[in-house]
This record gives C-alpha cells, structure tokens and sequence, in this order.
C-alpha cells in the first residue's frame, strides 16, 4: 500500500495528465493551423498564446518530478521565477510614460463621443467618411454607437458587405471611373486593408499580381455602383449619422437631400442622415 502522502501525489498526477496532454494538442494544432487550415493567419498571436503554455506544461511536469526528486532545486526556481517576473513588470510598467501623449490627444474626441452618448439613439449606426480614421474604432468602445464600415473585415464581415463599404467610400471621395484606376493603384493601403485574405497580403508593400487582381474586381463592381441613387446604396444598410473631418462636398450633398449639418466640433462635422432628424445640438 502507498503512503497516504503518495497516494496523493499520485493521484494528482493521474488527474494532470489529461489537462498536459490537452494543452500539448492545442498548443501543436495552434502552431501547424497554416498546414490544417490553408490560410496565413497571425502565427504570430499563436506564438504569443502557445510558448505561455508551454511553460504552464514544463512547470506543471517539474511540480511532479522536481518537487519530489530535487525540492530544493524545485524551490530555487520558483524564487528565480518570482524575482524575474516582478522585475519585468517592474519595466513593462514604466513604458505608460511614451503613451501619455497618445492618451492626452484621444480628450480631443470627447466632444464627439459625449455628443453620440447624450444626443444619438441607441444602437445608432455611425459613418466615417475618412478610411483609417481612429474614432471607426473608438466609437463602438467609447459610445453606445456602432460604425457603418470598418477595416476589421476579418471578424466575421460577409464580403458583399465589405465591397459595399469600400464602393460608398469611393463614391464620397469623389471617385469617377474614369479615374478610378489611379486611385486604387494610389490607396493600394486601404484595398489591402479592406479585402485581404492573409496577413502577407495586408503587411505586402508595391503593385503586385494578388493587388492587380483585387483592383480589377472592384473596377468592374464600380461601374454600375458609380450610377446609382448614392441616397439608396447609403441606406442599404442601417445610418443614422455621417461624420467627417470635412464639410461635405456639394456636389456629395446635392445627392443627400436629406443630410444635414447638425453639429461641429473641434475635429468633425456631424451631419444627421434620417429624414426626420434627431435631436440637434
């Protein structure tokens, strides 16, 4: 018979294996997910979540064989363990000083997001004119609001609604398909950004085939976009507000009879879009 101490350490292991063994699984199919999955997504995140689990399963093995082999050995680590991870964050916590700038201009956007959480309904819908623009982000963070368009096409946006929102951008920009061309080839960034299937793709710089082949596709798709009742395709999908850092073309407004300049703040202009406005202010 074992000891009673024995016996419980040999319980905890026969219970620790499973979960090891789990972890060993996950952390191999998250590292070979491009051979599984045939797409590149950010190996770099995987790295980032799979080399923390590895040292949960080393140390968890440790517990088993060094604690009972070597203790003192075993207590040793655990002290090194310490003193390095609280020196770390030591360091990790002085580097908030370099971002106190970036902090301070967000303030710059409270007029805006005050506005939207006082005077805008609910769940009201919000659209950036300017692609990239930081408040696409913000706004669903710091407000009740949410955003007509969006970059971060990778969390589940269908792709008809994505070549949807980069047309419209097209189309507010001005963009005729006589020059239509000129303009993809020179916001290259923004069809990376939008249409990408991989991160090589996104992070990829120059004219090359896959780009080409992408500014082709939205050519075609512009053509008939570029003649139609711009009023309607704003309103295929939900939009209460249209903001931009600029006032809006007349040419642009003359097809929006029923924008409407209801608010200037220090950055934006903040036009209500439904015929009968909300709240002005």
């Amino acid at each position: 018979a074992l000891p009673a101490q024995d016996l419980a350490v040999a319980v905890e292991q026969h219970r620790a294996q499973p979960d090891g063994l789990r972890l060993r699984r996950g952390a191999a199919g998250a590292f070979n997910q491009q051979i599984i999955t045939g797409r590149a997504i950010w190996y770099y995140h995987f790295v980032q979540y799979t080399v923390p689990l590895g040292f949960v399963i080393v140390f968890l093995a440790s517990y088993f064989v060094w604690r009972k082999e070597f203790p003192r050995l075993y207590v040793a680590i655990l002290w090194l363990l310490i003193v390095v991870s609280t020196t770390l964050l030591a360091v990790i916590s002085t580097n908030i000083k370099p971002q106190m700038e970036e902090f301070k201009a967000r303030q710059h956007h409270a007029e805006l997001f005050s506005f939207l959480n006082t005077r805008a309904p609910k769940d009201c819908v919000v659209l950036i004119k300017e692609e990239s623009d930081p408040i696409e982000q913000m706004i669903p963070a710091y407000t009740h609001c949410n955003v007509y368009a969006t970059t971060y096409t990778f969390n589940g946006v269908p792709a008809e609604r994505t070549l949807h929102n980069f047309l419209l951008r097209m189309r507010l920009d001005g963009v005729t398909t006589e020059n239509m061309h000129e303009y993809l080839l020179q916001h290259n960034y923004e069809v990376r950004n939008y249409f990408f299937e991989n991160w090589i793709q996104v992070f990829g710089s120059g004219i090359d085939e896959w780009l080409l082949d992408k500014i082709m596709i939205i050519e075609n798709s512009y053509r008939p976009f570029a003649h139609g009742d711009l009023a309607q395709q704003l309103l295929t999908y939900r939009i209460d507000f249209l903001i931009s850092k600029q006032k809006i073309e007349p040419a642009i407004q003359k097809e929006l009879p029923t924008l409407r300049l209801i608010r200037e703040t220090s950055e934006y202009y903040i036009y209500d879009f439904s015929p009968d406005s909300h709240q002005k202010g």
